[in-house]
């Protein structure tokens, strides 16, 4: 049975697919196997950088690495996917204004120098 086959077989596999602006190539994220994922795939998944993903890890507000190796770390797929459902999703009921009011764009341009 082919790898297709078994994907089109099982309605509780879920594969996401990541935007080409991230990845180079296409890739598919196979969410049913609970591996680990290294912190560059973890930067494709997320779209976020390493720094930000390190700053989380070490206030608590992201899942914990997983020692693979010696040198080596990662974080379970299902821990990251679940992070990942737990976000809030921005709507227009739920955004707030940062400076309500205010004019967008370049200011007038003055017609005489100081």
């Amino acid at each position: 049975m082919s790898n297709a086959t078994i994907r089109n077989s099982d309605p509780h596999n879920t594969v996401r697919t990541l935007p080409k602006t991230i990845a180079s190539e296409k890739k598919q994220v196979t969410t049913t196997a609970d591996r680990i994922v290294r912190p560059a795939e973890q930067v494709l998944i997320t779209g976020r950088s390493l720094a930000s993903i390190w700053r989380d890890q070490q206030k608590g507000a992201y899942p914990p690495n997983v020692r693979i190796g010696q040198n080596a770390v990662g974080v379970r797929l299902s821990s990251l996917m679940a992070w990942l459902d737990s976000r809030e999703v921005i709507t227009a009921d739920n955004v707030i204004p940062i400076c309500p009011g205010a004019a967008r764009g370049r200011k007038p341009a003055t017609t005489g120098r100081k």
